[in-house]
């Protein structure tokens, strides 16, 4: 039998929240003499196959967006609405970057090819091709100081990550260095470097992102995830116009990027292997999501507090 103080809170939460909220069972907190109830929200994900003109509705579990406290006279004191939206939009970010991770986790190979990617990390390109060729076994300080100012940056970050060693007149390649041309050799120098710049995305994006603020390669992995994202809710790969990707492109990342750049994207994505067309839709490449399937199980069901 529901309590007067459940019927009390769940019609605070109808008239100030919305149908999208919800309140735990509230608990009673006999020295301060209130109970209090967490407040969550099954949250409703509209999934659409465009080919198949099928729709159906997945829900993520937000949690820890606010609290509910009822004191014995009946007073309430609640979470304030905007508060309670901001952290939900929080969670559904939270949601979105796991998606992500587990995107790029799964397509560095593809991704790594992309000469924008290449562009953007080019002092690291440049590092890892020299060292390559046959009989360059040292970068010397010397050679440094002649190149653009941000390239000792950019190899100090290479050192940190164990890929090159300081000598005492320069830098040279590492075990690990020497372990990544292993697993492409014979397959010469582009694909090896192709290796390595995929080694460092998957390991060490957020790092690349936010020190040396590298936005240009960006756009590709976010139109990759406005495809993935919505078939690792739906537990398959989705087809999808060019319409439905765009406008989560606006919903999620940016409002005012064009049609015409959008398609540009996808058609780079596409002649990498990180996307397909079947029938005039957008459809995922089966490498990618053989290694992305088994990761979705990472992504929990329900998401609480930003981890960190």
């Amino acid at each position: 039998m529901m309590s007067e103080q459940v019927r009390t809170i769940r019609r605070y939460v109808d008239r100030n929240y919305g149908d999208a909220i919800t309140a735990d069972e509230p608990v009673y907190y006999e020295n301060q003499k209130f109970w209090i109830a967490e407040l969550k929200s099954d949250y409703p994900r509209m999934i659409r196959d465009d080919l198949k003109r099928e729709s159906f509705v997945k829900f993520l579990t937000l949690k820890d967006l606010g609290e509910i406290k009822l004191t014995n006279d009946n007073h309430i004191i609640a979470t304030p609405r905007e508060e309670l939206i901001e952290r939900l939009q929080s969670r559904l970010r939270q949601w979105q970057e796991m998606a992500q991770e587990i995107v790029l986790s799964s397509s560095a190979d593809e991704l790594a090819r992309l000469g924008a990617l290449k562009d953007s990390i080019a002092p690291i390109v440049v590092v890892v091709r020299y060292l390559a060729s046959k009989d360059r076994h040292e970068i010397t300080d010397e050679q440094v100081e002649r190149e653009h100012g941000t390239t000792l940056k950019w190899i100090e970050f290479l050192v940190q990550i164990k890929l090159l060693d300081r000598t005492d007149s320069g830098f040279t390649y590492s075990s690990l260095f020497a372990q990544l041309e292993k697993e492409t050799a014979d397959k010469g120098v582009e694909e090896f470097v192709n290796h390595v710049v995929a080694y460092i995305m998957k390991n060490y994006y957020n790092t690349i992102r936010q020190v040396f603020r590298v936005w240009r390669f960006e756009t590709y992995l976010h139109a990759a995830t406005c495809y993935y994202a919505p078939s690792i809710q739906a537990g398959r790969m989705l087809h999808r116009s060019e319409e439905s990707l765009m406008a989560l492109y606006h919903k999620w990342y940016s409002k005012t990027y064009s049609i015409l750049r959008f398609q540009s994207i996808l058609q780079e994505l596409k002649n990498q292997g990180v996307l397909t067309q079947v029938d005039g839709y957008w459809y995922g490449s089966n490498e990618i999501w053989g290694r992305l399937k088994p990761l979705i199980q990472t992504i929990p069901e329900e998401i609480t507090t930003h981890r960190g």
